[in-house]
């Protein structure tokens, strides 16, 4: 449904899944390298010479394996808090943002995204609890990813707004 605000809620929905879908994948493969990096050092300053190749080769499997698993797991969660953010953003730019301002329209952004990070960590404190006291963990499961989202909430808002600014 087509509505005079230039793009419909389900394209909206559509698209901001996708780009989360995309975000999980980039930061997938972010993730993999690094353990990928981080494991064979380990594995080849421990192991002998002539036992390193099927030790590496079997490493980097078993991790690609894992992170292809979480990440698909992942993007399907992450796609649906991705449709929802998108719709947020667009309601939150049709009732503060009428008159279609650039600079409100980056504030929308990051207001929609620290109310939405500030959800997660809430959920993601009461899934996992004291371990997100740990800087690692807190690193890998929340700030580095909250970057990819602060930067999609932002440029996904600066996106919505010129679309509805030539809809005027």
């Amino acid at each position: 449904m087509k509505m005079a605000s230039g793009i419909s809620y389900k394209n909206v929905a559509f698209i901001s899944a996708k780009l989360a879908t995309v975000g999980v994948l980039a930061y997938s493969l972010l993730i993999m390298a690094y353990a990928l990096i981080r494991s064979s050092v380990t594995i080849f300053k421990m192991m002998p010479k002539d036992e390193r190749q099927g030790i590496l080769f079997l490493n980097s499997l078993s991790i690609a394996y894992a992170v292809v698993i979480f990440s698909l797991t992942m993007a399907l969660v992450s796609s649906m808090g991705g449709a929802l953010s998108g719709m947020i953003l667009k309601k939150s730019l049709l009732v503060f943002n009428p008159l279609c301002n650039k600079k409100k329209a980056v504030l929308i952004g990051i207001i929609v995204f620290v109310m939405l990070l500030g959800m997660l960590y809430i959920i993601f404190y009461s899934a996992l609890g004291p371990n997100l006291n740990h800087p690692e963990p807190l690193l890998f499961w929340f700030a580095f990813p909250a970057i990819f989202f602060c930067i999609a909430c932002v440029k996904g808002s600066v996106l919505l707004n010129i679309i509805l600014r030539n809809s005027l």
